[in-house]
């Protein structure tokens, strides 16, 4: 049939065949079996096959429907079009119109089939369609899912994502497909982030703004294996570009390599564009609603919190209101207690359990972490945070934000909010909107706190209200004289003005305001004598005016680089419950500026620049105090970590460096036994000086030992030397003599141990709060240095006989062992003496055991004066005593022992049973090639000592290989 076929249509004529190859639609003719028998050049091109390919091949292998378009022919009875696809050789399926004719040629019936690529409308229409369908949507997630969704009807895909880029990460927002990886696929994708900079395919996307095919992944050496990388492999990727950014990446997976093409790169780069208008849609009406929502939220929420006055109602509604406003399921406020440096959980809603009461400390959990860096902290899962705490481990999974509350610089605490939904992720406008509100929340726990204060300052005059009201908004001190000063210009019209604080010993101006240039005044000090109007409003504690400055104070302060002169001047002290902290002084340029009635302004202002003053003084030592007892506590850890003198003294003087000037400082101890006061460590401006020893009845640390009372002082000089009595080291010279000293007892309860001091060579160095300080870390210090004192004992302990000071028998043999190796590892000699007392058991049993005790120390004290200190002299057990001579030979060992044995003869020991004349017997080994081990030279030694014994006692005896080894149970009488 095929031959046939093709000899007829062979015969057709040239015209025919210029037609059939140069029409732009594709021509496929069939015979009545369904085979393809001829086909144009555009059918070839169309579907990516040869002409040969193509001829006998089933038209249905190319075009599926073909059947049912050719039965819908025979029912119309004329030429029908019709929507179909063509198979491509790739496995490509392109949108085609579809028509089939039959006709008939020598009695054999045909089809000609028209295909019309329509694959370019028909992506129109979808584009067309996806838009309509995507404007349909302005949530974000759905808009993703539906991006994903109409994807697949452009571009065939067995796995796609929707990456959304985060910093320097990618994370997977959206996935569909990936059925090869089984159920859990969703949950398994979305894990998946990448970073950008080690990713190559995403960092070239992300930085070219432009579609990328991968056609292998298992042939790109970049490319990063994922579980997905085992079952996918072609990938094609497309950014989402919005305002010149990359928002979103569409990612699609194929399980067939070499798959994708620059066209379907094409057509994903016009549907990323097209998306990027609905993401955009989405965002904006998403973070639109979101702020609305925000702004009605807090609006709520702060009218809700701000008219409520009594704290602990507020703290719950703080607490509430946050849980509400970021859609959270639970919640928890603490507040920091500077004195312990710990946050106190006050408020916990939903936890399924109280934490109320519950202290954290700094940097543990996620609160504590918060209060530690004073910064918000978004977490996605807490179990995954390092310093979670367990206690909070019983729900599971879930996000965490925690925000500080802050006052100034201040902590006052932390509010925190947690989800438990698996897939909820707070982000910045989350932070942002904590923030915001916490800020709020932080004013009105102020507000509730100084409500009793604020209505005591309403009842105050109108003027002085607002000042006070804008002086006490800051806890700066810097700040608040700006305000003050501001404010003061409402009530009494100077040039310039000045605030003067009292600094050591002197007035010193820390602020000003109206000069031309600040920088020559700040840090201008003047004495406390009477030539200084400043310092006669001090001392007197009463407002001076001077009308005529330069008549009556000739030698007045003029303002550095002024144009104009000083002439008038009103000072005022500035008083905090009766005690005077400065002046506030007013410059005018012109003669009786000032009047009564100006002074009277300016004395009622005082008083809230004194508390706006000393509250910035308060806040900035409480600052400085936290800080000092953070320090403190770390620095109390590093002492107490030590267990040794030579370490702990050092680290003592370096933890009081840290806390507070230091120029001198010494560490002293008592000697109860002596009755002396013993410098065990000092330091003057870095050099070590010489240690001393004074009576504990001398002195200025006398009396801190004897009283247990600290000492402060901020001028020192030789009358006050006088007066306490101070023993001074080296020579005194008034100008080297300290000026400001802590003294500080070191107590453990009642017993007193020592002494520490702080020395500074300027005057007015130290406050009572490092007085206070100091003291705290002597508490801690007293502990260290007992315990290290209690470790030394128990060493010495440990290795020597409690009887007669030497080493024990456990201590001989650690210190025999090295010298026993070292000397057979450098051929060096060696000998060991082996000693007993004759007849000891005679002296028990005639004068008791007490007396035996005296006779073994003194024999001990004999030895010890006959030895080198090289030797080494232990109590082996008993009455026996062993020792070890290196680098001695045999002849020098004999005589040695000789020496001790006519010493011990020669001299009676003194006891409570009078004298006692007693001989010992001594045996002598000297190591050779023969010995293999410690043990084995000492018992040739003591060999040595059982010939001695005997062989009539009170003699010496040198081991030799003859010796035999003393019988079992022998003892050495």
């Amino acid at each position: 049939m095929k031959k046939s076929n093709d000899q007829k249509f062979s015969n057709s004529s040239e015209l025919f065949q210029a037609l059939f190859n140069n029409l732009t639609d594709a021509l496929f003719i069939v015979d009545q079996t369904g085979k393809i028998i001829d086909a144009n050049k555009p059918a070839c091109a169309l579907s990516g096959f040869e002409k040969a390919d193509l001829l006998c091949k089933p038209v249905k292998l190319i075009i599926p429907n073909y059947r049912e378009v050719k039965q819908k022919l025979a029912k119309s009875g004329e030429p029908l079009r019709a929507t179909s696809e063509l198979c491509t050789k790739k496995g490509d399926k392109i949108a085609v119109e579809v028509s089939c004719a039959p006709f008939s040629q020598g009695g054999d019936k045909f089809s000609i089939i028209t295909a019309e690529d329509i694959s370019e409308r028909k992506i129109a229409e979808t584009l067309r369609d996806i838009g309509t369908t995507l404007t349909a949507s302005l949530d974000l997630g759905e808009v993703f899912d539906l991006l994903l969704v109409q994807l697949s009807r452009l571009i065939p895909y067995d796995g796609g994502n929707v990456m959304v880029p985060e910093g320097n990460i990618v994370r997977i927002a959206r996935s569909r497909g990936y059925r090869a990886l089984g159920e859990n696929h969703s949950e398994l994708v979305k894990t998946f982030q990448f970073e950008i900079d080690k990713t190559q395919n995403i960092r070239q996307i992300i930085e070219t703004l432009k579609p990328l095919v991968v056609p292998d992944t298992q042939k790109s050496r970049e490319w990063i294996n994922t579980e997905t990388s085992r079952n996918y492999k072609s990938w094609i990727g497309a950014p989402v570009v919005i305002d010149g950014k990359v928002n979103a990446i569409f990612s699609l997976d194929k399980v067939e390599a070499d798959y994708f093409t620059e066209s379907h790169a094409s057509l994903l780069s016009v549907f990323s564009n097209q998306a990027a208008l609905a993401i955009k849609n989405a965002r904006l009406f998403s973070a639109e609603t979101r702020r609305i929502q925000e702004l009605d939220g807090l609006q709520a929420t702060l009218s809700g919190i701000s008219s409520e006055l009594d704290l602990n109602a507020l703290l719950e509604e703080i607490v509430e209101r946050a849980i509400e406003l970021l859609n959270a399921t639970v919640g928890e406020l603490g507040l920091y207690e500077p004195d312990i440096m710990k946050l106190r959980i006050l408020v916990s809603k939903n936890f399924g359990q109280a934490y109320v009461g519950k202290l954290i400390d700094l940097g543990n959990g996620v609160m504590g972490m918060v209060a530690k860096t004073k910064e918000p902290l978004n977490i996605d899962n807490y179990l995954d945070f390092p310093e979670h705490l367990p206690e909070y481990e019983s729900l599971g999974p879930r996000a965490g934000l925690a925000v500080p509350m802050m006052a100034g610089d201040e902590l006052l605490g932390v509010l925190s909010v947690c989800d438990v939904q698996s897939d909820r992720k707070f982000d910045n406008d989350d932070i942002r909107l904590l923030n915001t509100f916490a800020q709020q929340a932080t004013i009105a726990i102020q507000n509730a706190r100084l409500f009793k204060d604020a209505k005591r300052r309403a009842e105050e005059a109108e003027t002085l209200r607002r000042a006070g009201a804008a002086v006490t908004k800051t806890l700066n001190q810097n700040e608040a004289i700006k305000l003050i000063l501001e404010q003061l210009a409402f009530v009494v019209p100077y040039d310039s003005a000045s605030v003067l604080l009292f600094m050591q010993g002197k007035l010193k101006i820390v602020g000003g305001h109206g000069f031309k240039n600040i920088e020559p005044v700040l840090g201008m000090e003047f004495p406390l004598t009477r030539d200084n109007p400043g310092a006669v409003v001090y001392l007197d504690k009463k407002p001076l005016i001077i009308n005529d400055i330069q008549a009556r104070y000739p030698v007045f302060n003029q303002i550095p680089n002024s144009d104009e002169a000083v002439e008038s001047w009103l000072g005022v002290p500035l008083i905090i419950q009766d005690r005077t902290i400065g002046i506030l002084s007013l410059d005018a340029h012109q003669k009786f500026k000032f009047s009564q009635d100006h002074a009277r302004l300016v004395t009622a202002f005082a008083d809230q620049v004194s508390i706006a003053l000393e509250n910035a003084r308060l806040y900035t030592d409480m600052v400085r105090s936290a800080n000092q007892f953070e320090t403190l506590y770390r620095l109390s850890q590093v002492i107490s970590a030590n267990i040794h003198s030579e370490e702990i003294y050092p680290a003592i003087h370096q933890a009081v460096s840290e806390l507070m000037t230091t120029e001198f400082f010494s560490i002293s101890l008592l000697d109860e036994e002596a009755k002396m006061i013993r410098d065990v460590y000092m330091m003057d401006r870095g050099i070590p000086q010489p240690l001393t020893s004074r009576s504990m009845d001398t002195g200025l640390f006398s009396q801190v030992l004897m009283d247990g009372k600290s000492r402060i002082y901020n001028t020192f000089d030789k009358s006050t030397m006088a007066e306490t009595g101070a023993v001074m080291i080296g020579e005194i010279d008034e100008e080297e003599i300290s000026q400001s000293i802590l003294v500080v007892p070191l107590k453990i309860g009642p017993k007193k141990i020592g002494v520490l001091s702080a020395q500074s060579y300027q005057p007015y160095t130290y406050t009572e709060s490092d007085l206070e300080m100091f003291e705290l870390l002597a508490a801690n210090v007293a502990i260290a240095i007992e315990n290290a004192q209690l470790f030394s004992e128990v060493q010495n302990l440990a290795i020597t006989d409690p009887l007669t000071k030497l080493f024990n028998r456990r201590k001989f043999y650690e210190l025999a062992v090295q010298e026993f190796e070292r000397s057979r590892r450098y051929n060096r000699p060696l000998c060991v003496i082996m000693m007993d007392l004759d007849h000891f058991k005679n002296v028990n049993d005639s004068y008791g055991h007490l007396v035996g005790d005296q006779v073994l120390e003194g024999l001990a004290n004999l030895c010890k004066n006959s030895l080198r200190t090289i030797d080494i002299l232990a109590r082996y057990g008993g009455e026996e005593f062993v020792i070890l001579l290196p680098e001695t030979v045999a002849e020098e060992a004999m005589a040695t022992a000789e020496r001790l044995r006519q010493d011990a003869e020669a001299a009676p020991i003194h006891s409570n049973a009078g004298e006692i004349s007693l001989t010992i017997s001594l045996g002598v080994v000297t190591l050779d090639e023969t010995c293999k081990n410690l043990e084995e030279l000492l018992d040739r030694s003591d060999q040595a000592l059982y010939v001695s014994k005997r062989t009539g006692r009170n003699r010496v005896s040198l081991w030799t290989p003859k010796f035999k080894p003393p019988p079992p149970g022998h003892s050495h009488t």
